[in-house]
């Protein structure tokens, strides 16, 4: 689990709260005005990668759908000055 904020007072302090879709947090953020619930890609695309044996064109579509936007998030994970950001995995 992650929580991110853009750091700005004036975005009502929201909260990004990105996971791996365990039920508890959808209910957390459900019940909290400034929490956004976003489930994490890898896991998402597990269930794509799962699917393949029923349903392989549809499953393979969003497969690379899913795979471009991890190269779009490469290309553009810098900081305006150039240095990566990493966010500790657990933190």
């Amino acid at each position: 689990m992650c929580i991110y904020t853009n750091g700005s007072s004036n975005d009502n302090n929201n909260l990004l709260l990105l996971t791996d879709g365990y039920a508890a947090y959808e209910r957390y953020a459900a019940q909290s005005d400034n929490v956004i619930h976003a489930q994490c890609w890898i896991h998402t695309r597990r269930y794509f990668d799962q699917a393949q044996k029923a349903e392989p064109e549809a499953s393979e579509q969003v497969l690379e759908i899913i795979g471009q936007l991890y190269i779009y998030e490469k290309k553009s994970s810098k900081t305006a000055n150039g240095k990566k950001v990493t966010i500790p995995n657990g933190q």
